[in-house]
């Protein structure tokens, strides 16, 4: 079929359409404007109960009416009741408000928490006999003016004046606990494998920590035998190794004194025995020269 019959074919259709749709006019005007009559009968007496007269105007007019007022009434309660939270986009004033308050106490808080974290470290800066200044030295602040770092300033409080002094006279970083109440089997001996001593003590004793720090390593073998090592200083590890029951873990806070290990022993004839070695800049010292109770056990 060429172009030509195609364009001629459309043509004769739409000629088609409209006619059929000139000569319906009657119809459609009829069906606008014919009345009707809705009646509703009771089904026994078949008595007239409600009668309507209906045409397509006044339907259309009721339609639309209808829509009209339904439309009004959403509009109120979108206005006046709280329903118009549920719309999308929609910006409630005491909800913008109640998030900016909560905005501004999780940045107080933060702050607040920072401040507290700072603290915390000062503390065991001190503890640890170590200036808490030297830590703020390399913490710099940026301002609007320059982008170059400035130091940050450390004032010593009172209250850090006071603890530091505290621990000055307790003897500062150089203050250490027993780690076993018990006597010295074996002595410190260079030229030995372990650069430590050997304690003996009684089943359920306490292993304690020399002095506050880290423990680095919390650890039992097969053979029932348990190794802790505890980092006080950037210089300073301390080594526990006995049979016992770890009370410990890696990553675990310790105070001078607290217990890291439980004495036990698999057969009940054995004396429980803890070895114990301190190092200081990597090297084995004689825990006895630092430790009076060591030193004056036999």
């Amino acid at each position: 079929m060429s172009i030509k019959e195609r364009i001629k074919g459309f043509w004769q259709r739409t000629a088609r359409f409209f006619r059929r749709l000139w000569n319906g006019r009657h119809t459609i005007s009829d069906l606008v404007k014919h009345k009707h009559r809705f009646v509703v009968l009771d089904t026994d007496t078949y008595k007239e109960k409600i009668s309507f007269q209906l045409s397509g105007i006044n339907i259309f007019v009721f339609l639309g009416v209808t829509a009209l007022v339904l439309v009004f009434l959403t509009a109120l309660l979108l206005a006046f009741t709280p329903l118009r939270e549920f719309i999308p986009g929609y910006s409630n004033a005491r909800m913008t408000e109640q998030t900016y308050a909560n905005a501004r106490m999780v940045d107080s808080l933060s702050v607040r928490l920072h401040q507290q974290e700072e603290l915390l470290a000062d503390i065991q800066d001190v503890m640890m006999g170590r200036d808490p200044a030297q830590r703020h030295v390399g913490q710099t602040s940026t301002t609007s003016d320059s982008t170059k770092p400035q130091p940050t300033p450390y004032v010593h409080s009172a209250a850090d004046s006071a603890l530091r002094d505290e621990m000055k006279a307790r003897g500062g970083d150089r203050h250490y606990a027993c780690p076993l109440k018990g006597t010295v089997s074996k002595k410190y001996d260079s030229r030995n494998d372990f650069k430590g001593v050997a304690i003996t003590g009684r089943t359920g004793d306490k292993v304690l920590s020399v002095q506050s720090g880290v423990v680095l390593l919390a650890d039992k073998g097969s053979d029932g035998f348990c190794t802790v090592v505890v980092r006080h200083s950037a210089d300073r590890l301390s080594l526990y190794k006995c049979e016992g029951k770890l009370l410990k873990q890696g990553g675990d806070l310790v105070q001078a004194g607290e217990p890291l290990l439980t004495l036990q022993t698999a057969k009940s004839k054995e004396t429980p025995t803890l070895q114990f070695a301190l190092f200081v800049d990597g090297e084995p010292v004689n825990p006895a020269t630092l430790i009076d109770e060591l030193k004056k056990s036999k």
